[in-house]
């Protein structure tokens, strides 16, 4: 019985030692658990923060890639675009040369010959019959070129009196007229009686847009003290608004210019060059200085046709031609 006793009581010795292991070892094994976990969710934590701080980095290098980029493509366009300004700033400069340099043959050539006269003195009267031709409202592609190609077989120069809207038309036209050494005058921008003639601010702003033009086609340099009114300086239903706008003229630099002679082209169209002949005999008759009044517009093809004759027939009555400036 004792011994069962003590047999037992050594069982629950060991019972208890190994329940106290037991338990130590639940223990650990709760604290590894714990432990394993805090590690794992400590490492996810650092594994996030790398991912979060890896795609931040990325995307900070995608802007900075993309904002180099975009300054780079900037500077590109800029620098393309000062290239262009340069460019046109060169063919600019390129062409107000060229314009400066016909300027200049042409005034050198108008100032070795003995043709042009100032308008001031276009009816002097010193003994000699001279003729200044003058063609208005040009210049057109199909009659300004016939008459030039006349003027020149004759050796003869003329003043073309040019509308400001048909030079902007033409201007090869305008260059080829002063090239072959005859003179450009102003004969208003539109030719319109009713705008050119409604006030003084559009008189004036009719002749100065006229001279715009043809200093931007001929070059800054080009300058015409010459006007011609279009209908002419007196008569019709503006004759006093004619009248005032005459009185200040000479104050800004500007001669009108009429004409004593007409070959009647501006009645009509459908004359004959032969009947245009005959104006110009009838009413160059008796004159010693004489400006004759022609108009080189697209629907004055007779007027072509008649200036060999009226040529010929002036210089048969001992006239010299020369060119108003």
């Amino acid at each position: 019985m004792r011994r069962i006793k003590q047999k037992v009581n050594e069982v629950g010795k060991t019972s208890k030692k190994y329940s106290m292991v037991v338990i130590v070892l639940f223990i650990l094994l709760l604290g590894g658990m714990w432990i394993g976990k805090y590690l794992y969710d400590k490492n996810n934590t650092i594994c996030e923060a790398s991912v979060y701080e890896n795609n931040k980095q990325y995307n900070t290098n995608i802007a900075v890639t993309a904002k180099k980029e975009k300054k780079t493509e900037e500077e590109k366009n800029k620098e393309e675009f000062n290239v262009r300004e340069e460019l046109k700033q060169e063919e600019e400069l390129k062409r107000e040369e060229e314009k400066r340099r016909h300027r200049k043959e042409v005034n050198e050539a108008i100032g070795n010959n003995n043709y042009v006269v100032n308008v001031e003195e276009a009816y002097k009267k010193d003994g000699k019959k001279v003729a200044f031709l003058t063609f208005d409202d040009g210049p057109t592609t199909n009659i300004t070129p016939e008459i030039l190609d006349t003027l020149k077989k004759y050796d003869v120069k003329a003043t073309f009196f040019v509308i400001g809207k048909m030079a902007e038309q033409n201007r090869d036209l305008i260059k080829k007229i002063v090239n072959e050494g005859h003179a450009i005058a102003n004969h208003s921008y539109s030719h319109d009686y009713n705008k050119i003639y409604s006030s003084s601010e559009n008189f004036w702003g009719e002749i100065n847009k006229a001279d715009a033009v043809l200093k931007d086609i001929l070059g800054k340099e080009f300058n015409t003290r010459i006007f011609r009114f279009p209908g002419g300086s007196v008569g019709g239903n503006y004759n006093n608004f004619k009248a005032a706008c005459k009185s200040t003229m000479k104050d800004k630099g500007y001669y009108y210019v009429d004409w004593n002679v007409e070959n009647g082209d501006g009645k009509s169209s459908k004359f004959a060059p032969e009947k245009l002949l005959q104006y110009v005999k009838e009413e160059a008759n008796g004159h010693e200085d004489i400006v004759v009044l022609m108009h080189d517009a697209s629907t004055k093809k007779t007027t072509a046709e008649a200036l060999p004759s009226i040529i010929e027939y002036l210089k048969t009555e001992g006239f010299e031609f020369k060119v108003l400036r």
